[in-house]
């Protein structure tokens, strides 16, 4: 049974000038659950004037009442239970060990690399995916970024996907696909790119949807991997993105279109949408399955951002 404290009893507030002591009334130990979100377990003590402290492990904090959802009341005093912190810390790191294959101190590595490759000194970043890729020899990767790559920040992806083609592109184009879906336009840019790097000619109708994409990046993206994989199928939707409003998009959608229809020593290429349209009137029907792209459905809905939480 939980100790009496005084009804009355003076504390030092933090909220207040130094040294300043304020009689305040205590409420008990309970779970204060602010207006944000947030909770705090501890000691709640009411001060005259509206205010509360919440008094956790030693320490006080300071509440305005307008800033409090709701009090519960209970027996947590916001003491901390290290036994209970470090089971709880052990079981965490074996379900990891579990789903990665990784220990603790192999996946702190592997996130150190990580971060290295962000690095804006090219010699930090090359040195941090040559260690990445040594390490894949050695360490299943491919099981660890499966189970964590949906989680990460986009900011990495990029990278790792680069890492993870130069590992073994084959199993690795599970992720690209699953990429090209990924909220952040960059990283569904990167992912378009390296299955039209690695020449996977069964994905043509998946990255030919970047090209309905809302971002700049993702349809720039999208045409070059189609420009490479010969996708002559794309054609007419390739030909509306010369009507983009953004000036990357119409250049490398004429320069796909060259590609796609150039021969060695017989150029094709035209400057407007509407001369490549008269083109295309006239090769129709000779290319199956053409995409439009009024009916192709775009790879993320307008809007759909990365929640980092």
């Amino acid at each position: 049974m939980r100790n009496a404290l005084p009804r009355c009893m003076l504390i030092l507030v933090l909220a207040a000038p130094v040294g300043l002591l304020v009689p305040v009334c205590s409420i008990g130990a309970d779970t204060v659950t602010m207006k944000n979100g947030v909770t705090i377990d501890g000691m709640v003590q009411e001060i005259p004037g509206g205010e509360l402290t919440v008094v956790v492990a030693g320490r006080s904090i300071a509440l305005r009442r307008d800033e409090v959802a709701g009090i519960v009341k209970n027996d947590k005093t916001g003491h901390l239970d290290l036994e209970t912190i470090q089971a709880r810390r052990a079981e965490r790191d074996a379900k990891h060990l579990e789903d990665t294959g990784l220990t603790l101190q192999q996946r702190a590595e592997i996130m150190k690399l990580m971060r290295d490759l962000q690095s804006t000194d090219p010699e930090i970043s090359a040195r941090a995916s040559n260690a990445l890729i040594a390490k894949g020899r050695e360490l299943d990767l491919f099981r660890y970024f499966e189970h964590c790559l949906p989680a990460l920040s986009p900011r990495f992806v990029p990278g790792v996907l680069d890492v993870l083609a130069r590992l073994d592109s084959r199993r690795a184009r599970p992720l690209f696909l699953e990429c090209c879906s990924h909220v952040d336009g960059g990283v569904r840019a990167r992912a378009i790119a390296l299955l039209g790097t690695n020449r996977d000619f069964e994905a043509v109708d998946q990255i030919a949807r970047g090209l309905a994409d809302p971002v700049p990046a993702v349809r720039i993206a999208a045409a070059d991997a189609l420009g490479a994989l010969g996708a002559k199928e794309a054609t007419p939707a390739l030909i509306e993105n010369l009507k983009s409003g953004d000036l990357r998009t119409r250049h490398v959608s004429r320069r796909a279109l060259a590609q796609l229809w150039s021969l060695p020593g017989e150029p094709v290429d035209f400057e407007t949408h509407d001369d490549w349209a008269l083109f295309w009137g006239r090769q129709a029907g000779t290319i199956a399955n053409p995409i439009e792209l009024s009916e192709l459905l775009p790879l993320v809905l307008p809007g759909e951002r990365f929640q980092d939480e």
